[in-house]
């Protein structure tokens, strides 16, 4: 019985911890990115399949961690520069990316981009042969959240390649 209630209380503590550490890296006055990014990554969320920018904001039902917004708030001259730095990052995320598997960082670094910049990978028009086959691999998928057409895999591979992630810093980074 006491290992039991051990267990309960220190699982009690961690939730407890970890929502004190979400309010706080969600305030205004919490300075670091990195540390309101790493609140992001440890949401233990999940993005309901809309990971992509719409002009309505794209994330309705998504339960990842109200940190997300504040980091989109911060300014773009300091959040762009951030989230590219991050895209070759294969760190798992505490994210999961539904219908699909666990995100990794590079892979949240890029759909937050989306919602920073309000462009989509895949709309990446550009003449970089890796880019512009994920693209057209992307539309041959059809649904970007269809279990039939892993998106997810697709964005891993073209994140694994530098000179996909150079184009990716001249996409998102210009005006």
């Amino acid at each position: 019985m006491k290992t039991g209630l051990t267990l309960s209380l220190t699982k009690a503590c961690a939730s407890a911890l970890t929502l004190i550490l979400l309010a706080a890296c969600c305030t205004e006055r919490f300075n670091g990115v990195e540390a309101q990014w790493q609140a992001v990554l440890a949401s233990n969320g999940c993005m309901m399949g809309h990971q992509d920018w719409t002009p309505s904001g794209g994330r309705e039902g998504w339960g990842i961690s109200p940190c997300w917004d504040t980091l989109l708030k911060r300014e773009q001259a300091e959040l762009i520069p951030f989230l590219v730095g991050k895209l070759s990052s294969r760190k798992p995320a505490g994210i999961h990316v539904d219908p699909f598997d666990a995100g990794i960082e590079g892979e949240i670094a890029l759909y937050a981009l989306q919602h920073a910049t309000h462009r989509n990978w895949y709309e990446y028009d550009g003449k970089n042969p890796i880019m512009a086959k994920a693209v057209a691999d992307w539309r041959q998928l059809g649904s970007p959240t269809s279990a039939y057409g892993n998106t997810q895999i697709l964005i891993q591979e073209f994140l694994d390649k530098e000179e996909a992630r150079k184009e990716l810093v001249h996409y998102f980074g210009r005006p």
